[in-house]
């Protein structure tokens, strides 16, 4: 009986390891080191990051949750459908990309850096090595050198 409960315990930790494979912010330090970046500095998250991608992916508040749901990345559906979840604007989610395969993702309070994509900007996908910049009210616009 006690081989039988701890068989059932081993699966049971094994299955919710896989559940949240991918699941887990990309860097747990993104946060504070955008809260501390400096205004007026270029900077890209190859910058903070100790993974390197291909790619980041910007999920603004507010944005089409059918344009979530056709990226053409392969992510976990439980990781799908906590970013297509965006009405939240106190957060924007950031997808870490690699070979086409979202490898993590951060979620980034809004009042230490709200991301601008021009309007015209349809995908909000860029290099990993994008520069961006902060202005004084901690909006972050594309860096164009």
């Amino acid at each position: 009986m006690g081989n039988y409960i701890c068989l059932n315990n081993a699966i049971i930790t094994i299955l919710t390891a896989f559940l949240f494979i991918g699941c887990t912010p990309a860097e747990p330090m993104l946060e504070l080191q955008l809260e501390r970046q400096m205004i007026g500095e270029p900077f890209s998250f190859a910058d903070y990051c100790e993974e390197k991608y291909d790619s980041i992916y910007i999920i603004q508040p507010y944005e089409d949750e059918d344009v979530i749901y056709s990226l053409p990345y392969k992510m976990s559906n439980r990781l799908r459908g906590k970013c297509s979840y965006t009405l939240d604007d106190t957060f924007v989610r950031i997808l870490f990309i690699d070979k086409d395969i979202v490898k993590a993702y951060a979620e980034i309070p809004a009042i230490d850096a709200y991301f601008t994509i021009p309007n015209n900007r349809n995908i909000h996908i860029f290099p990993f090595e994008q520069k961006f910049m902060m202005d004084k009210r901690r909006f972050v616009y594309i860096y164009n050198e």
